[in-house]
């Protein structure tokens, strides 16, 4: 499962959460914020000059209308994911960690 994390995790890097004052926020990974301090700040001035970035919510909310009984529910990324995977009939055992040439 892991193999396949960082395009999960470049998916959502490049996101906004919204704030408590109705804003978008980017949203940086643990990694990305402790090796590049700076970028948070950088992508938050591009945003303020127009720059747009997918909001995370929006996407929850298109899924949530997908299917309300499973769009209600959060999960940690992992468990997310695996379960995803389940639901359209993929388990992860039936992916190796080798890519195809």
């Amino acid at each position: 499962m892991y193999f396949y994390r960082p395009l999960v995790c470049r998916l959502f890097s490049n996101a906004a959460v919204i704030n408590k004052y109705e804003k978008a926020e980017i949203s940086l990974c643990r990694i990305l914020s402790g090796s590049r301090p700076e970028l948070k700040e950088h992508i938050q001035k591009a945003m303020g000059m127009g720059l747009s970035v997918p909001v995370m919510r929006n996407y929850s909310m298109m899924i949530y209308n997908i299917h309300p009984e499973l769009g209600g529910k959060y999960y940690p990324i992992n468990t997310a994911f695996k379960k995803s995977l389940e639901i359209v009939s993929l388990s992860p055992k039936n992916f190796s960690n080798n890519r195809a040439a």
